[in-house]
C-alpha cells in the first residue's frame, strides 16, 4: 500500500472509505453465512463434506472508489434454487440416519446370532467332555475289574 500511495497521510481519502466500508461488508458476509448454516440445521459430518466457500470480492470492492457505497444489512432472500438445495440436503441427512439406524440394528442381530452360537457350542463342547469322561470313567473301572479278577487268579495258583 506504501509503494501505491507512498505512504502519505495525505491521500484522497479513498483508501479510507474502503476501510470503513470493509467491516459493514465482512459483518453481512459473517451475519449471512452464519444463518445460513443456522437454518440448515445439519450434523457436522454434512456440514464437514461441504465447507462453506470464501467470499469472492465483487469487482466494486476490489477497485478504487471515489464515494463509499451504501451497504445493506440484514437477511438476504433466499432464491427457489438454494430451498431445493436445503430440502434435497435434508433428505439426504434424513436418508443418511435411516441407514446408520438400520446399520445398528443389523450390527446388534448380529451380535446376539454370534453370542447365541458361541453359548451353543460352549454347551456341545461340554456335553461332549461329560460324555467323554464317564466313558473314561466307565473303561478305567472295567479295566479295574479286569486287573482285579487276575490278582484272584494269580493268586489262587499261588495257594
Amino acid at each position: 500500500m506504501d509503494a501505491i500511495y507512498g505512504g502519505s497521510p495525505t491521500s484522497n481519502g479513498r483508501e479510507r472509505a474502503l476501510d470503513s466500508a470493509t467491516p459493514l461488508l465482512e459483518d453481512t458476509i459473517e451475519d449471512d453465512s452464519l444463518s445460513t448454516i443456522d437454518s440448515l440445521a445439519l450434523s457436522p459430518s454434512v456440514l464437514a463434506a461441504s465447507p462453506p466457500r470464501p467470499p469472492t470480492p465483487s469487482p466494486s470492492t476490489s477497485r478504487c472508489m471515489t464515494t463509499p457505497q451504501r451497504v445493506v444489512t440484514g437477511r438476504r432472500k433466499r432464491s427457489l434454487h438454494h430451498q431445493e438445495h436445503l430440502a434435497v440436503l435434508r433428505e439426504m441427512q434424513v436418508a443418511d440416519i435411516q441407514q446408520q439406524e438400520l446399520n445398528r440394528a443389523q450390527r446388534e442381530c448380529h451380535l446376539q446370532m454370534a453370542l447365541e452360537e458361541s453359548r451353543q457350542a460352549r454347551e456341545q463342547e461340554a456335553a461332549l467332555r461329560a460324555e467323554e469322561h464317564s466313558q473314561t470313567a466307565a473303561f478305567n473301572q472295567a479295566f479295574l475289574n479286569v486287573m482285579g479278577m487276575l490278582v484272584q487268579a494269580m493268586s489262587g495258583r499261588r495257594e
